[in-house]
């Protein structure tokens, strides 16, 4: 399986890097509450693609790396997602700008969704 690298800081001067194993998709995909804690990508699409959020659980994590086009992360009706300290209008989505973004994000409750984007945070093998 393929895997995503993803660099880590802890604390000041501690981290590293996690190899994790992520599924590419070239298409529009729901994610489900079961594949919580799993990275997505899109690599080999050749176009957008969107990922659908199930019904928010607290907990529920998600990272979606950006790599052949932009990725769009839409939630559930009712549910809003935050970013960096704004939160968007109820079921607004959240898309990555350009290739090589990773977005990161999890649900605080079962309205609420918390979202971090990373332009260059990781790479795919």
């Amino acid at each position: 399986m393929p895997t995503y690298n993803v660099e880590v800081t802890l604390a000041a001067g501690i981290g590293g890097m996690l190899n994790l194993p992520y599924t590419a998709k070239t298409g529009d995909y729901t994610l489900l509450a079961s594949e919580s804690g799993q990275v997505f990508s899109n690599l080999g699409a050749a176009g957008a693609v969107d990922f659908d959020l199930p019904t928010a659980v607290v907990g529920l994590n998600y990272t979606i790396g950006a790599v052949s086009q932009t990725a769009t992360v839409t939630p559930p009706a009712g549910v809003t997602i935050s970013l960096g300290g704004t939160t968007g209008a109820t079921g607004a989505l959240i898309t990555s700008q350009a290739a090589n973004q990773t977005i990161d994000i999890v649900a605080t409750s079962t309205t609420s969704c918390c979202s971090d984007k990373h332009i260059d945070h990781g790479y795919y093998q």
